[in-house]
């Protein structure tokens, strides 16, 4: 996600399912209370 990557772009890098990509996105989202990618990205530019 940090690096700009579409969730088809990830599950194919990953060989699994756009589907599973999204649920993930989706836990990580809600465990760090964020609603967006570029919140995301702000995290790990954070660490």
């Amino acid at each position: 996600m940090v690096d700009n990557k579409t969730n088809k772009e990830i599950a194919e890098a990953l060989f699994i399912s756009v589907n599973t990509v999204k649920y993930h996105v989706k836990n990580i989202y809600d465990k760090l209370n964020i609603k967006s990618r570029r919140e995301a990205q702000n995290i790990a530019i954070s660490l």
